[in-house]
């Protein structure tokens, strides 16, 4: 006897959000904060949401942005955004705290890490618009994503400046995503700066 699928498994989209959907119930996605670059490194989540109970988190605490909540049943707890790396939402996405302003990270495993920032909401009529960042590392400041910053903050890698000035004929394409190797080219070029030394 052949067993069908149900309808509802037949388009991919739908199990994929329907999975998504089954381990945040369970509580696999770690929303919490982490408290420092290490805590990011290793993946260390504090503070972080249970499978039961009251939990949330709220980034713009009333008359202070300074300030991030977390309500974790009846107690509320206060951390200065400064003194923190980040944190990670209820989605699994991370988020990096630097200088008054929350940065996204779009790819939070790989050594340079790429930032995002909304620069305009989305509308009916067009989507968001945001502004690009980058940091040599997870301890490195942030700063604007540009062939020029890249060469300037990993001056001392040579071979990478060069691989960047064969790979990359403008700035647009420096978010460009290398499918083979799972991962953002300008991480791929680092990698083999680094091998061909």
């Amino acid at each position: 006897m052949v067993i069908e699928p149900p309808l509802f498994f037949t388009n991919m989209k739908v199990f994929i959000s329907f999975l998504v959907i089954c381990l945040y119930s369970i509580g696999l996605f770690s929303q919490g904060v982490y408290l420092t670059e290490s805590d990011f490194l290793t993946k260390k989540i504090s503070f972080k949401r249970g499978n039961r109970g009251v939990y949330k988190m709220d980034e713009n605490v009333l008359f202070n942005k300074k300030l991030l909540s977390i309500k974790i049943n009846d107690t509320t707890y206060y951390l200065f955004k400064d003194s923190i790396f980040g944190y990670m939402n209820k989605q699994g996405i991370s988020f990096r705290f630097y200088k008054g302003k929350t940065y996204q990270i779009i790819n939070p495993s790989e050594t340079i890490l790429l930032y995002k920032i909304r620069a305009t909401p989305a509308t009916k009529l067009q989507k968001a618009s945001y502004e690009y960042y980058y940091s040599a590392n997870a301890s490195d400041s942030i700063e604007i994503l540009s062939y020029k910053n890249l060469i300037d903050g990993l001056k001392k890698n040579k071979l990478f400046a060069s691989y960047l000035e064969l790979y990359f004929s403008d700035e647009s394409n420096l978010l460009e995503f290398d499918t083979s190797n799972n991962m953002y080219k300008i991480n791929r070029l680092l990698q083999l700066s680094i091998q061909n030394k």
